[in-house]
């Protein structure tokens, strides 16, 4: 079977993502708890904006350096009106784990 193209990967990448925050384990990073209280957000509001998330937001990917065979995707999304950088950590094609790196304001 051929390898599934980046699209496909992507999709993929997004659907683990979204069911997941929907109601699997989120492990968030300290440093990010500290960008939700600037931003007045709880983690609630993490679960919610990685639910809705989509494929076209995905701004970049790359490897996670921390942990072989995961991969890293930075996401430019709107929630509640902000523009925000998400960036998380998932094992595709099967992963437990999604690990929130940072959520902040686009641009901080």
């Amino acid at each position: 079977m051929p390898d599934p193209s980046p699209g496909d990967q992507r999709a993929e990448a997004v659907r683990l993502i979204r069911m997941l925050a929907a109601g699997g384990p989120l492990r968030i990073e300290p440093r990010v708890q500290d960008s939700l209280n600037s931003l007045d957000l709880e983690i609630n509001d993490v679960r919610a904006c990685l639910c809705v998330l989509d494929v076209r937001e995905i701004h970049k990917e790359e490897p996670d350096e921390t942990v072989e065979g995961k991969q890293v995707y930075v996401f430019r999304t709107r929630y509640e009106g902000e523009l925000l950088y998400v960036k998380v950590s998932i094992r595709l094609p099967k992963d437990h784990d999604l690990k929130v790196l940072s959520f902040k304001h686009w641009g901080e």
